[in-house]
């Protein structure tokens, strides 16, 4: 839970090796960090800058790996510019391995964040790379993977106006629950509740993810309090952390949501779970003491989200919204109640429509669960991305 991205490496990993590949991570020297059970991990980069590229050229060559995945986002990597030349230089230091690059947005390196001995080492290496360097951002990311693996088709369709060579390369696998899934066991969820503090009557509604501005959890604390003053009982869940080493979204934004909660006189109906291991079953458990969830995201629904999977995955029925590009995979009624972003009366009105409609409730909750099983499992995932670079 150090950010989403880390978690989908997390159990990226671990489905690799049970599918018996043998699987060396090479990632990031932190304190504390310790391998999971039958991976190899070598933790040596510490600001994955020009200055360690022998060092990572070490690692791959000791590895001689017969596929390299390489799990992208700029960010993770502190917008440097060096992890956008990565695939190009594995081919040099071990060109047998193939190379995959899983994108988990549409984020390069960001411009405007470099000193002025990075970009001139960052031109030198557009010029020794020629017609290979897409752009500033992505480097040779887009061009040089022999495969790339999306989550939507929202990066797909900006990356491919990127580099539209790309486009046969490409493959769009949404990411499947970042959580374990706890058995469904209404003795377990009964407990789940009472250790909450929900009443037996009392609805619970779900949020499930990181926090940080554009989650939109400022107007589900607004509409949950305006369906409370028509007299439905509604209690928020709010399931999630903040970013790791993010002082502007972390304990301070959080705060600000405790505030907003005071001012709308839910302090004492919100139920802050903070965050949860990895690994563990909680935050599973907690989504299954849920009886709908909301997802009220400022850009709108997308095949993206892992916590739309992580949601869907435990049969809820879902609120969320309705952005510029929806893929086809959502369908209003049926496995998502759709409103316009940033409207607490609209998110109000839908959640009252289904606190008081069960045979709603149930058919959008079946509907979450059928895609689930068809866009959001790790058992269609692997098979999909293992297809693509198995040739």
């Amino acid at each position: 839970m150090r950010a989403g991205e880390s978690d989908y490496a997390l159990h990226f990993c671990e489905h690799l090796r049970d599918r018996g590949w043998s699987v060396t991570l090479v990632t990031s020297a932190r304190a504390g960090l310790s391998p999971p059970a039958g991976i190899e991990m070598v933790p040596i980069m510490t600001g994955w800058s020009w200055r360690e590229l022998a060092r990572l050229r070490r690692a791959l060559r000791a590895a001689a790996p017969d596929q390299i995945f390489y799990l992208y986002i700029g960010w993770n990597y502190g917008d440097r510019v060096v992890p956008t030349y990565l695939p190009w230089l594995a081919k040099r230091w071990v060109p047998a391995a193939r190379f995959t690059t899983v994108m988990y947005n549409a984020y390069g390196a960001a411009e405007g964040k470099h000193s002025w001995p990075e970009r001139l080492a960052r031109k030198i290496m557009s010029l020794r790379v020629g017609k290979l360097d897409s752009c500033y951002e992505f480097g040779t990311l887009l061009s040089t993977s022999d495969r790339i693996i999306v989550f939507c088709q929202r990066h797909f369709d900006f990356l491919r106006k990127v580099d539209p060579a790309m486009l046969p390369r490409t493959h769009i696998v949404p990411p499947p629950p970042l959580v374990r899934i706890a058995p469904d066991d209404p003795t377990h969820r009964a407990a789940t509740r009472e250790g909450l503090g929900i009443g037996g009557q009392e609805l619970a509604v779900g949020f499930f993810g990181l926090l940080y501005p554009g989650k939109g959890v400022d107007t589900l604390l607004e509409a949950i309090a305006r369906v409370r003053k028509a007299g439905i009982t509604l209690r928020p869940v709010i399931i999630g952390g903040t970013l790791e080493g993010n002082a502007e979204n972390g304990a301070d934004y959080v705060e600000s949501l405790r505030q907003i909660a005071r001012g709308l006189s839910l302090e004492n109906a919100c139920i802050w779970t903070g965050p949860y291991a990895s690994g563990s079953l909680d935050a599973s458990q907690w989504l299954g003491a849920c009886d709908l969830a909301a997802l009220p995201f400022q850009t709108g629904i997308s095949l993206n989200n892992s916590s739309v999977a992580a949601v869907m995955a435990h049969g809820l029925p879902l609120v969320s919204t309705r952005g510029q590009d929806l893929e086809s995979s959502f369908s209003h009624g049926i496995n998502v109640w759709l409103v316009p972003p940033g409207d607490s009366g609209a998110l109000a009105g839908a959640l009252e429509c289904l606190a008081t409609n069960a045979a709603l409730r149930k058919r959008l909750g079946d509907g979450a669960r059928a895609l689930a099983r068809e866009c959001f499992s790790w058992d269609r995932a692997m098979d999909r991305i293992e297809g693509t670079v198995i040739l």
